[in-house]
């Protein structure tokens, strides 16, 4: 059988197509070997056939760039090109089949009865568009002819429009996958309202917004998106940033809409701004110093809701100041009486702003230990970076499961990353250990990964503190708490309300990174105040979800 025109041209050694052995040498092979079934040699002839490129893209653009054979005229832009602020009208040449092979609508426009196309005697057809760019569809064209899409932030609209509109499956595909694998701080608003307007995707980007919310609504793209977006993301029950960040941000995106739309840049403009939008932040949920401190001042929100989130934020504090003791000798009446005003302070809030704490960010509110002030501590004892995300889940807490071991061990047994909270009963200090396995009863100690921290101390310097060595990290015993270092470092009896808890330094007696010099003596009394002591409050929370660590210690 002949061979085909490009094996005849190329059959040889060729720098285009590189090396490969040509049908002819296997000549002598053949002779040798056993006769072969017809199948087989078919096989073996297509096998022996190499792939060759065809170049047609680049031939192609060679086509588009040397304006020959060409059969149809674009001519771009605007009724009104030529005037300020517009593009001028521009005449692109194009061949016919090549553009409506590539499009659906092309080839309507120019093989199916169009008004728009005029003919002039025989020449190329002659085709008017007013609602594309010059320069995007310049683009285009080369894009059809060379095979190329480049895509970026500036063009990605752009490209997703003219994609969308010429039913171009590629270009479409090309803008998705940027869209996916692209996405980043600064860009991830923009397409965030793109996917909105021209796919329909009302919720691209959300996920790694809700990861990297704080980084996200300090960037330049937040402060240009639509009210009607940032709602959308104010509106997510997974943000991971505090409320009071989250409002200062609003504030500025305020700013930003009050100069695009020439309003003045004072309380008024952005009460006009911001009416809608405000009822997302959700207030109820912020500390009560916060509202003093940041959102009163601004006089954004209006005297008589004040006054209710001040109410309630104060019932809220005083709920958890107050001790289990404190209740019981509480006058009964005096106790249902503030019951029932808390119960008609919640619902009159509810009716203006969303109750609920968002899960993405230091849910302060899964604990009674960790206030939101301690934040940044917490944070740093896990070595998370700016703009990460802890969360917690509560697992184990004495006052409301009971202060034993037995206890202890039914809440929090298999489960493994869990983050042991302790407040010293008469003193100030706040301390606790990480531990990375599971809690069991076997009575034996665990290599697992820990660690112990003090978070509140009489130095006023949180520490972190490391194992010498691994053989002894935690302890598990089905008699005791929760149990750190060989003798031990941190012990918590069956009975945590004794006096039988102690703190004896022996293998966590290593500074973590950055808490060597800060003039903090590691002995007996720093994790709790005094060598042995009573439990007031114990929580074990397990980390259920932690983004940005530098490295898990």
């Amino acid at each position: 059988m002949e061979r085909s025109f490009i094996y005849r041209a190329f059959g040889r050694k060729s720098s285009l197509i590189g090396k490969f052995t040509p049908a002819s040498s296997s000549g002598d092979k053949s002779k040798k070997s056993k006769k072969k079934s017809d199948k087989e040699k078919t096989e073996e002839k297509k096998a022996e056939v190499p792939e060759i490129p065809l170049f047609v893209a680049e031939f192609l653009g060679k086509l588009l760039s040397s304006q020959k054979y060409c059969d149809v005229e674009f001519i771009i832009g605007p009724d009104d090109a030529g005037e300020a602020g517009t593009d001028e009208l521009k005449t692109f040449k194009a061949h016919k089949v090549v553009l409506a092979a590539h499009s659906p609508l092309f080839e309507t426009m120019l093989y199916g009865v169009s008004q728009k196309i005029s003919t002039l005697n025989e020449g190329p057809l002659q085709v008017r568009i007013k609602d594309s760019k010059p320069k995007a569809f310049e683009a285009l064209l080369k894009a059809i002819y060379t095979d190329k899409v480049d895509i970026n932030d500036d063009n990605l609209e752009d490209w997703t429009i003219i994609g969308k509109k010429y039913q171009i499956e590629k270009i479409q595909l090309a803008c998705a996958t940027y869209m996916e694998q692209g996405i980043n701080i600064k860009n991830v608003c923009q397409m965030f309202e793109t996917a909105a307007r021209l796919l329909g995707d009302e919720k691209f980007g959300m996920n790694f917004i809700r990861e990297n919310t704080v980084d996200v609504f300090k960037s330049e793209s937040f402060l240009k998106l639509s009210s009607e977006r940032l709602e959308v993301i104010l509106a997510d029950d997974k943000l991971s940033i505090d409320e009071t960040d989250l409002f200062d941000a609003v504030i500025k995106w305020g700013k930003a809409e009050c100069k695009r739309k020439s309003l003045p840049n004072n309380t008024v403009g952005l009460k006009s701004i911001l009416k809608d939008i405000l009822s997302l932040v959700r207030f109820p949920i912020m500390e009560l110093t916060d509202i003093a401190i940041t959102v009163g001042p601004s006089q954004l929100v209006p005297e008589e809701r004040l006054l209710v989130l001040y109410q309630y934020l104060s019932m809220i504090e005083s709920e958890k100041d107050d001790s289990n003791d404190k209740k019981e000798n509480s006058d009964e009446d005096q106790v249902a009486a503030d019951e029932k005003a808390k119960k008609e302070c919640k619902e009159i809030i509810q009716q203006w702003y969303n109750i609920k704490q968002r899960t993405g960010g230091f849910a302060t509110k899964e604990t009674n230990l960790l206030d939101r002030k301690y934040k940044k501590d917490v944070y740093k004892f896990f070595n998370i970076r700016p703009g990460g995300r802890l969360v917690f889940k509560l697992l184990y807490r004495g006052s409301r499961d009971g202060f034993n071991a037995s206890a202890f061990h039914s809440k929090c047994d298999g489960k493994p990353k869990t983050l042991t909270v302790v407040k010293a009963m008469d003193s100030k200090n706040i301390f606790g250990g990480y531990f990375d396995g599971k809690w069991a009863q076997s009575g034996s100690y665990i290599s697992s990964p820990s660690w112990l921290f003090s978070l509140v101390n009489r130095y006023n310097k949180p520490v972190k503190l490391m194992p010498s060595t691994t053989s002894s990290n935690t302890y598990v015993n089905g008699s005791y708490g929760p149990t750190w270092g060989g003798g031990h470092d941190l012990h918590i009896n069956d009975r945590m309300q004794s006096a039988n808890n102690y703190s004896s330094p022996s293998t966590y007696r290593t500074f973590a990174p950055g808490y060597a010099s800060l003039g903090v003596n590691y002995d007996n009394s720093l994790l709790a105040g005094s060598s042995h002591f009573k439990v007031e409050e114990i929580e074990v929370l397990q980390i259920v979800k932690i983004t940005k660590v530098k490295q898990m210690l």
